[in-house]
């Protein structure tokens, strides 16, 4: 079901459907995962049914649930949270992989939670992020003020433009139009000052290893994943275990460890999801094709970008929590859309040619936001 077929429904309908899908997630485990994320997309549309879906999802038996089916679930909203903790009272200690995925869902949260809570990282102070923070504060004003149900307040893929500012290519330095990388900004994770040092060859090369790493396990290249130092028995064994699969990608990809840096943050969970995307994207059980590859990467890294800089503002509790959610939402398919807009040399699935790909992806959109 498509975004334009969940908003053609109308909030009595999409109160039936929600009650199906949780029925359905709940009586049928081969379905769980699809039938819960189909119920957090519904009440992103329709946020009123939000309380009504968080009480029939607690009627999932937590013996019962499947890891990704706990990481579709957003701990930052409210309703949700308390599925996630109740679920998480009446799980069962063996096997342990479904009190280890709750206990990772309750911790990080979301993206908000994770990098955007009050007080913490505020963005790098540079003419970039303080345009797009401008840019995605006005928007969201607008959202928050529509109330939800109104005509909806499009986010334009222009408007986040300024995010590829924030990348410093080969040899130069992160920022746009008016040049200099600023001063202003506050100190990030690691105490740094000027922000988040985010680099288009390293966000290339983690997320191009990310993507290849799972292109190359979809598609059974035992070669290419030993490469990458990774074994296709091994993967396939985690496989039932999806915090685990994609732990093993990320650590290839990005290194075993996290430097505790915002930029080495937003590289792992740009690792993390294009690997879940390309191990569930495709049509008739294909793998996606790899520019489709190549332009979700490029799309997850803006939309990291994005959420490092704005989420602190987004939840600096002056709007509804529904307007924060949707608005996360919005920015990721306007990410989406801007990423479809890059012109591409797309030569094939293998680490260095996703890689190069988006780098050149990175770096094509960048020259337009550097056009004065």
């Amino acid at each position: 079901m498509t975004d334009a077929d969940i908003a053609a429904l109308g909030e009595d309908d999409a109160l039936s459907l929600i009650e199906y899908l949780a029925r359905a997630g709940r009586d049928r485990p081969a379905e769980q995962t699809a039938a819960v994320r189909g119920v957090v997309r519904i009440t992103t549309a329709y946020p009123a049914t939000t309380e009504r879906a968080a009480r029939l999802l607690q009627s999932l038996p937590a013996s019962e649930l499947q890891p990704a089916t706990i990481l579709t679930v957003p701990a930052a909203t409210p309703a949700f949270r308390s599925v996630l903790e109740h679920w998480n009272v009446h799980a069962p200690a063996d096997p342990d992989r479904i009190k280890r995925a709750l206990e990772m869902a309750l911790s990080t949260g979301s993206h908000s939670l994770l990098m955007g809570t009050k007080g913490s990282y505020t963005g790098s102070g540079t003419p970039a992020s303080k345009q797009l923070q401008q840019n995605v504060t006005k928007w969201l004003d607008a959202l928050a003020g529509s109330g939800p149900g109104a005509p909806p307040q499009h986010l334009s893929p222009d408007q986040l433009l300024p995010a590829l500012g924030l990348f410093r290519p080969s040899g130069g330095h992160a920022d746009g139009p008016g040049g200099g990388a600023g001063g202003g900004g506050a100190a990030d994770g690691a105490g740094r000052a000027g922000g988040a040092q985010r680099t288009i060859a390293q966000s290339s090369r983690t997320a191009g290893r990310a993507a290849a790493a799972a292109y190359a396990y979809r598609t059974g290249n035992v070669q290419a994943l030993q490469e990458l130092g990774l074994n296709y028995a091994e993967l396939q064994a985690a496989a039932s275990d999806p915090i685990d699969w994609t732990r093993r990608i990320v650590q290839a990809a990005c290194g075993p460890l996290s430097d505790g840096t915002i930029e080495d943050q937003e590289r792992r969970f740009v690792a993390s999801e294009v690997a879940q995307w390309v191990l569930e994207a495709g049509a008739d059980g294909a793998p996606p094709s790899p520019e489709d590859v190549v332009r979700e990467t490029l799309a997850l890294i803006i939309f990291e970008a994005v959420i490092g800089e704005t989420a602190a503002g987004m939840n600096d509790g002056t709007r509804p929590a529904w307007a924060t959610a949707d608005g996360e939402r919005q920015l990721r398919e306007t990410a989406r859309v801007l990423a479809e807009r890059a012109s591409l040399t797309v030569t094939g699935p293998s680490t260095a040619e996703i890689t190069r790909a988006v780098e050149e992806g990175i770096d094509a959109m960048r020259s337009i936001w550097m056009e004065p």
